[in-house]
Parts: C-alpha cells; structure tokens; sequence
C-alpha cells in the first residue's frame, strides 16, 4: 500500500475487524522450508527462499545440491555404460 509492504492480516484486523474476525494468515505457521520467507497475498500466500541458488520449489523445499549430486551421478552412469559398450 502506497509503496510499502502491508501485513494484511494486521491491517485488516485493525482497520475492518468484522471483515478479519474469520480470516487467518496463510502465513502462520509459515508454511516455507529452509528459512525461506512467506509473502501474502490475497487468499494465498508465495514463499521467498532467501538463497535460490540453494534452494528452490513452491516451499523452498528443494536443495539445489541434490539436483546437481544427481545430475552428476547419472552423467557418471551414461559415460559408464557408453564407454563399456561403444565397441561391442
């Protein structure tokens, strides 16, 4: 609002208790892993991961490292199996 990040909940909760009386933040207990920080939006909610090239997916719940450690591992399996019957 006007430029500023607004907490919602909070907002609503002040300014239109009737309205925020049913609503509960999305955001509590935040739902993101990994320190990952959980932005609200209306109705939903997006979780920030405060390292991406550590982690990544809906809920920063994918570490980039087990991508690469498994990508590897089957290039290793590929050179493996190329090298062992390219002259069959």
């Amino acid at each position: 609002m006007n430029g500023q990040v607004l907490d919602l909940y909070s907002y609503m909760k002040f300014h239109k208790a009737d309205i925020a009386k049913d609503c509960s933040p999305s955001c509590d207990p935040n739902p993101c892993k990994n320190n990952g920080l959980c932005a609200e939006n209306w109705g939903s909610y997006k979780c920030v991961c405060q390292n991406p090239f550590a982690h990544t997916g809906e809920h920063c719940e994918i570490g980039i490292y087990s991508i690469y450690v498994f990508l590897i591992l089957r290039l290793i399996v590929f050179v493996w199996i190329y090298n062992r019957f390219k002259y069959v």
